[in-house]
């Protein structure tokens, strides 16, 4: 479970931040509303990033609290 989670961890962070990923010609930068659309796709990204740490920081604790018991 724990080598799965990080290779999709790294997987998505490499497609996330690969130049052909961040590279997205063929809109207007200079549109009214692109700056917000930018600010809330970073803001998205950063909440999924953040919920993900928390995810795998709860699994990681549970999993030590459950070897401290048995023991």
């Amino acid at each position: 479970m724990k080598i799965h989670s990080l290779s999709v961890l790294a997987v998505s962070s490499a497609t996330v931040f690969s130049q052909s990923a961040l590279a997205h010609s063929g809109h207007d930068h200079n549109f009214w509303a692109s700056s917000a659309i930018h600010s809330l796709t970073l803001l998205g990204l950063l909440m999924l990033s953040g919920a993900a740490i928390y995810s795998v920081n709860k699994h990681l604790g549970r999993k030590k609290i459950s070897s401290q018991v048995a023991k």
